[in-house]
């Protein structure tokens, strides 16, 4: 029984998905100083003022793998979790300033130059790694 379970365990350590931005760092295709922009799927309340030369829209890469402190905002040099930065500006955005219930916020962003969104590029890098 005992060896069924730590195959269990086993098995779901290689298969769960390491976070967006750890994946990239680990993989080399992100570094820090990377420029990221807001893209993805953007709210149209977003949309209707978004800019992406203005840098309320930008982010940059910091390099360190803690969960609290991956990017840095451009808009007010403060470093935060891509999710924490998605879910304050599109709260701040927002006309009733309605904070989202859940915001994965590499969905949000893409590194500047390129076409996919984090999430999408790491779950590519991701699923060529696993196979």
């Amino acid at each position: 029984m005992q060896r069924k379970e730590e195959a269990k365990q086993d098995s779901s350590a290689r298969t769960k998905r390491p976070t967006t931005i750890k994946i990239l760092l680990d993989s080399g295709k992100l570094k820090a100083n990377d420029r990221l922009i807001m893209a993805g799927y953007l709210p149209d309340y977003v949309k209707a003022k978004y800019n992406e030369l203005d840098s309320y829209f930008q982010a940059e890469i910091t390099g360190k793998q803690g969960k609290a402190n991956a990017v840095k905002w451009l808009h007010d040099g403060n470093e935060y979790s891509i999710s924490n930065l998605t879910q304050i500006i599109l709260t701040a955005l927002h006309p009733e300033n309605q904070s989202p219930t859940a915001t994965a916020g590499g969905s949000y962003w893409k590194l500047l130059g390129t076409f996919q969104t984090l999430y999408e590029w790491a779950d590519e890098v991701w699923n060529e790694q696993n196979q």
